[in-house]
């Protein structure tokens, strides 16, 4: 009895170990077409995080919702809590903050900033 079971253990040991996943010449192949396509492929660029947020009252009842990114690399600014997409401002020595078409602008970064904005002028605001 003792040993009919050891047998048939024995027998199904080797019918799984038989069955196990297996590496052939194909799938080395398409294991290294894979990491070839994936090496070729262009490394997306993220936006830097977004390190500092402010709301802005200004003259004339306008209000800023603004984004610092990264170590004022950029900022995004909302106007009026419009639902539309925020404007991307960049800047070259992190005071002035200009968007890509030049309407409008923000000059410094803290509690009180000046902004010039489409149809508004240039506005005196605190945060």
């Amino acid at each position: 009895m003792k040993n009919t079971s050891l047998i048939i253990a024995s027998i199904c040991t080797l019918a799984l170990v038989a069955c196990g996943p297996g590496r052939t010449e194909q799938a080395e192949i398409d294991k290294a077409a894979a990491e070839a396509e994936k090496a070729a492929k262009p490394v997306a660029e993220l936006p830097p995080p977004i390190t500092k947020s402010a709301i802005y009252r200004c003259r004339g009842g306008s209000v800023l919702y603004v984004d610092y990114l990264g170590e004022n690399e950029a900022a995004q600014v909302r106007i009026d809590d419009k639902v539309s997409l925020p404007a991307m401002l960049k800047t070259e020595d992190g005071a002035q903050f200009t968007s890509e078409d030049g309407t409008i602008t923000i000059n410094g970064s803290g509690d009180k900033i000046t902004a010039t904005l489409p149809e508004k002028g240039s506005l005196a605001c605190n945060s």
